[in-house]
Protein backbone atom coordinates (compact mmCIF):
# COMPACT_ATOMS: atom_id res chain seq x y z
CA UNK A 1 0.00 0.00 0.00
CA UNK A 2 1.58 3.31 -0.77
CA UNK A 3 1.58 6.46 1.60
CA UNK A 4 -0.96 8.53 0.27
CA UNK A 5 -3.33 5.48 1.15
CA UNK A 6 -1.84 5.11 4.49
CA UNK A 7 -3.04 8.58 4.90
CA UNK A 8 -6.29 8.15 4.10
CA UNK A 9 -6.91 5.28 6.50
CA UNK A 10 -5.47 7.04 9.55
CA UNK A 11 -7.38 10.42 8.92
CA UNK A 12 -11.07 7.76 9.04
CA UNK A 13 -9.85 6.46 11.70
CA UNK A 14 -12.83 7.56 14.62
CA UNK A 15 -10.36 7.87 17.78
CA UNK A 16 -9.44 11.25 19.31
CA UNK A 17 -6.54 13.60 17.62
CA UNK A 18 -4.83 12.94 21.19
CA UNK A 19 -5.24 9.37 20.55
CA UNK A 20 -4.14 10.06 16.89
CA UNK A 21 -0.85 12.28 18.18
CA UNK A 22 0.07 9.39 21.17
CA UNK A 23 0.37 6.56 17.98
CA UNK A 24 2.49 8.22 15.94
CA UNK A 25 4.69 9.20 18.99
CA UNK A 26 4.69 5.51 20.30
CA UNK A 27 5.42 4.27 16.43
CA UNK A 28 7.16 6.83 14.56
CA UNK A 29 4.90 6.97 11.63
CA UNK A 30 1.29 5.70 9.68
CA UNK A 31 2.75 2.41 7.97
CA UNK A 32 4.16 1.34 11.82
CA UNK A 33 1.06 2.04 12.93
CA UNK A 34 -0.77 -0.12 9.98
CA UNK A 35 1.38 -2.92 11.05
CA UNK A 36 1.38 -2.92 14.37
CA UNK A 37 -0.55 -6.05 16.14
CA UNK A 38 -2.80 -6.11 19.32
CA UNK A 39 -0.17 -7.53 21.35
CA UNK A 40 1.86 -4.27 21.15
CA UNK A 41 -1.03 -1.86 21.41
CA UNK A 42 -1.80 -3.69 24.99
CA UNK A 43 1.49 -3.37 26.16
CA UNK A 44 1.69 0.70 25.24
CA UNK A 45 -1.27 0.87 27.11
CA UNK A 46 -3.91 1.47 24.39
CA UNK A 47 -7.90 0.42 25.40
CA UNK A 48 -9.69 -1.65 23.67
CA UNK A 49 -11.56 1.51 21.82
CA UNK A 50 -8.70 2.47 20.01
CA UNK A 51 -7.65 -1.07 19.40
CA UNK A 52 -10.85 -2.15 17.70
CA UNK A 53 -10.81 1.09 15.91
CA UNK A 54 -7.71 0.21 14.38
CA UNK A 55 -8.46 -3.61 13.83
CA UNK A 56 -12.11 -2.11 11.90
CA UNK A 57 -10.04 -0.16 9.49
CA UNK A 58 -10.89 0.37 5.36
CA UNK A 59 -10.50 -2.23 2.86
CA UNK A 60 -7.47 -2.08 0.85
CA UNK A 61 -9.73 -1.48 -1.73
CA UNK A 62 -11.56 1.36 -0.31
CA UNK A 63 -8.95 3.25 0.64
CA UNK A 64 -6.99 3.02 -3.51
CA UNK A 65 -10.82 4.23 -5.40
CA UNK A 66 -10.38 7.25 -2.41
CA UNK A 67 -6.76 7.54 -3.20
CA UNK A 68 -7.61 7.84 -6.61
CA UNK A 69 -9.93 10.37 -6.35
CA UNK A 70 -7.84 12.71 -4.14
CA UNK A 71 -4.61 12.32 -7.10
CA UNK A 72 -6.99 12.87 -9.76
CA UNK A 73 -8.27 16.01 -7.85
CA UNK A 74 -4.49 17.08 -7.05
CA UNK A 75 -5.66 16.60 -3.19
CA UNK A 76 -2.54 16.41 -0.91
CA UNK A 77 -3.07 15.21 2.78
CA UNK A 78 -0.56 16.32 5.09
CA UNK A 79 0.30 15.15 8.95
CA UNK A 80 1.05 17.28 11.88
CA UNK A 81 4.49 15.17 11.88
CA UNK A 82 5.70 16.76 8.53
CA UNK A 83 8.05 19.56 7.25
CA UNK A 84 4.71 21.06 5.36
CA UNK A 85 2.08 20.84 7.74
CA UNK A 86 1.00 24.84 9.24
CA UNK A 87 3.39 26.20 12.06
CA UNK A 88 1.07 28.25 13.34
CA UNK A 89 -1.75 25.32 13.44
CA UNK A 90 0.52 22.93 14.63
CA UNK A 91 0.67 25.20 17.65
CA UNK A 92 -2.94 25.21 18.43
CA UNK A 93 -4.82 22.74 21.37
CA UNK A 94 -5.59 19.64 20.14
CA UNK A 95 -4.27 20.98 16.20
CA UNK A 96 -5.88 18.42 13.67
CA UNK A 97 -3.75 15.30 13.01
CA UNK A 98 -4.11 15.68 9.08
CA UNK A 99 -5.11 18.03 6.97
CA UNK A 100 -6.56 17.61 3.67
CA UNK A 101 -5.42 20.56 1.26
CA UNK A 102 -5.98 21.65 -2.37
CA UNK A 103 -4.58 24.27 -4.15
CA UNK A 104 -1.74 26.55 -3.65
CA UNK A 105 0.22 25.30 -0.10
CA UNK A 106 2.34 28.40 0.47
CA UNK A 107 -1.21 29.81 1.28
CA UNK A 108 -1.29 27.79 3.93
CA UNK A 109 1.52 29.88 5.71
CA UNK A 110 -0.40 33.33 4.99
CA UNK A 111 -3.83 34.68 6.73
CA UNK A 112 -6.42 32.63 6.63
CA UNK A 113 -10.53 33.20 7.27
CA UNK A 114 -12.21 30.39 8.70
CA UNK A 115 -16.05 30.27 7.19
CA UNK A 116 -17.94 28.35 9.88
CA UNK A 117 -21.48 27.90 10.91
CA UNK A 118 -24.91 25.77 11.70
CA UNK A 119 -24.92 22.00 10.43
CA UNK A 120 -28.38 22.90 10.04
CA UNK A 121 -28.23 25.76 7.86
CA UNK A 122 -30.76 27.79 6.16
CA UNK A 123 -31.28 28.53 2.39
CA UNK A 124 -30.00 32.56 3.88
CA UNK A 125 -27.00 30.81 5.28
CA UNK A 126 -26.21 28.42 2.65
CA UNK A 127 -26.65 31.52 0.19
CA UNK A 128 -24.28 33.86 2.40
CA UNK A 129 -21.63 31.89 2.55
CA UNK A 130 -21.59 31.38 -0.79
CA UNK A 131 -20.93 34.68 -1.98
CA UNK A 132 -18.48 35.42 1.38
CA UNK A 133 -16.68 32.57 0.54
CA UNK A 134 -16.71 33.84 -3.38
CA UNK A 135 -15.80 37.41 -2.50
CA UNK A 136 -12.84 36.08 -0.07
CA UNK A 137 -11.32 33.65 -2.43
CA UNK A 138 -11.89 35.63 -5.70
CA UNK A 139 -9.62 38.19 -3.72
CA UNK A 140 -6.83 35.75 -3.11
CA UNK A 141 -7.65 35.12 0.98
CA UNK A 142 -7.70 31.61 1.62
CA UNK A 143 -10.55 30.14 3.36
CA UNK A 144 -10.28 27.15 5.75
CA UNK A 145 -12.50 25.16 8.01
CA UNK A 146 -12.51 21.74 8.86
CA UNK A 147 -15.17 21.13 6.08
CA UNK A 148 -18.46 20.50 8.30
CA UNK A 149 -21.93 19.08 6.96
CA UNK A 150 -23.63 22.98 6.87
CA UNK A 151 -22.10 26.08 6.83
CA UNK A 152 -18.31 25.04 6.12
CA UNK A 153 -19.25 23.12 2.85
CA UNK A 154 -21.42 25.33 1.27
CA UNK A 155 -18.44 27.78 1.95
CA UNK A 156 -15.91 25.29 0.24
CA UNK A 157 -17.72 24.53 -2.69
CA UNK A 158 -18.32 27.95 -3.81
CA UNK A 159 -14.13 28.07 -3.42
CA UNK A 160 -13.68 25.00 -5.67
CA UNK A 161 -15.82 26.90 -8.29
Amino acid sequence: MENFEFKIWFSKLEISNKNKLKLLNDFENIENIWNIDEKELRFCGYDNNVIIKLKESLYKEQLEKEANILEKEAVKILSIIEDEYPNRLRKIDNAPVQIYAKGNLKKLYEDNVAIIGSRNASEYGKNISRQIANDLSSDGINVVSGLAVGIDKFAHIRCFR
